[in-house]
């Protein structure tokens, strides 16, 4: 399986307890009645967030981020939760060429909602006649792109010259543990690319989301 983003990343856009039933009727008119009856909270994203409004808030950072790349990966190296998120991502901001990634990985199609609504959507941008859940989906859509447009930041995997870079350094470091202990071999991740892909998603964020290539190069800049 090759991935574009790092795995631990991308699955930050489906920590949700709604993978089951997205896209159902029941899913979508819960999320039409609570845009109606929180339209003033959600008008105030980002400076205010409603529980209710939680299904709108993951399908907005879904929505705003997907792309080809992050739709293969959620498709293919995701498990089942993955794949339905994929799909309600694609039906939210569908495009033609997530078709043939959308009906190559999702088995079976009659299954998934969300999968069905995505085709529906990308079938309606070729002028294919709207559906009683593709109004729906509309109507929830088009309450989204009135929200602000979370920047939703991922990292990309290693390039096959830096995975080399991770491998040496794996070495290095575990040879460094072997021979001097774990303190030790904690100190000899500094300044190395192992430690830019050991953080986890919340501690690249919280260094400012930095390239691979700008992290080393401002740990580089940094006094010893």
């Amino acid at each position: 399986m090759h991935y574009h983003y790092v795995p631990e990343d991308a699955a930050e856009l489906t920590r949700s307890g709604f993978s089951v039933g997205i896209g159902s009727p029941g899913f979508l008119a819960d999320m039409v009645l609570a845009g109606k009856e929180y339209a003033s909270d959600l008008a105030q994203y980002p400076r205010v967030f409603h529980d209710a409004l939680a299904r709108h808030y993951m399908s907005l950072r879904g929505m705003a981020r997907l792309d080809i790349w992050l739709l293969h990966d959620l498709l293919s190296g995701h498990g089942v939760g993955g794949q339905i998120f994929a799909a309600w991502f694609a039906a939210l901001s569908p495009h033609p060429l997530y078709r043939p990634l959308l009906l190559d990985k999702v088995k079976p199609p009659h299954h998934q909602y969300a999968l069905y609504l995505a085709l529906q959507a990308i079938n309606e941008l070729e002028g294919a006649a709207p559906t009683e859940s593709s109004i729906a989906l509309a109507e929830i859509r088009s309450s989204l792109l009135t929200m602000p447009q979370p920047d939703v930041r991922l990292r990309l995997v290693p390039t096959e010259e830096q995975t080399s870079r991770l491998e040496e350094e794996r070495q290095r470091i575990a040879a460094i543990y072997r021979r001097e202990g774990a303190d030790a071999a904690r100190a000899g991740l500094k300044g190395t690319l192992l430690a830019y892909y050991r953080m986890d998603h919340e501690q690249w964020l919280r260094a400012g989301s930095p390239s691979a290539e700008d992290y080393l190069a401002d740990l580089a800049k940094s006094p010893a």
